[in-house]
């Protein structure tokens, strides 16, 4: 399964490390507000990065979105990952 992660806080890092070491999962794709915040994850993941919600939806090459963005950025995230089919996990 490819997985396209939004934020790369405390708490996407986190599940970046834990994607990677996943058997049959791939990060496929990153979405954040500042690209040099994603340089580490991408290099060592060789997965897009984005910085704009709809081209990570509708350009990332992913089946499922990983949300892990502040809580009041998840609704707005989860509506747009399932308007573009895509699976969803978020945390609360």
């Amino acid at each position: 399964m490819r997985v396209g992660l939004l934020g790369t806080g405390f708490i996407g890092k986190l599940h970046a490390d834990i994607l990677c070491r996943l058997e049959g999962v791939e990060l496929a794709a990153v979405l954040v507000r500042d690209r040099a915040k994603a340089a580490d994850i991408a290099s060592r993941t060789g997965c897009q990065v984005f910085d704009d919600p709809d081209r990570f939806f509708m350009e990332g090459q992913f089946e499922a979105a990983d949300i892990c963005l502040p809580t009041y950025r998840h609704e707005e995230m989860i509506l747009k990952a399932l308007r573009a089919g895509k699976d969803v996990l978020c945390e609360k």
